[in-house]
């Protein structure tokens, strides 16, 4: 998962913010660790989201960075949300496509 805020500004960010004062590769760190974290969690909450029987959905182009070398070509990247009863889901990618395939299988 790509963030649309750069290191360097979340860096930033939070010295402002919190007068926290991290390096960008203590960053690049957390948000490995954090994105592993999550993938049993996001796993559980699209296996919720498939048998509902209303789900408002929507998705939109977004700015994607290049912070963890995924995104090379500087391309803009896609944001998706699904709202149903018991779950909502976030997803940012690349391509609606690579989003496609995460929630449907």
């Amino acid at each position: 998962m790509s963030s649309p805020l750069s290191f360097n500004k979340t860096q930033a960010l939070l010295d402002q913010l919190m007068g926290a004062e991290i390096s960008c590769g203590a960053i690049a760190a957390i948000h490995q660790r954090l994105s592993a974290a999550l993938v049993s969690p996001m796993a559980e909450a699209l296996q919720a989201s498939r048998p509902q029987l209303v789900a408002n959905v929507d998705e939109i182009r977004a700015p994607t960075g290049n912070a963890d070398g995924g995104n090379p070509m500087g391309r803009r990247g896609w944001q998706w949300v699904m709202v149903t009863a018991v779950v909502t889901v976030f997803v940012h990618g690349l391509t609606d496509r690579n989003i496609e395939h995460r929630i449907r299988s």
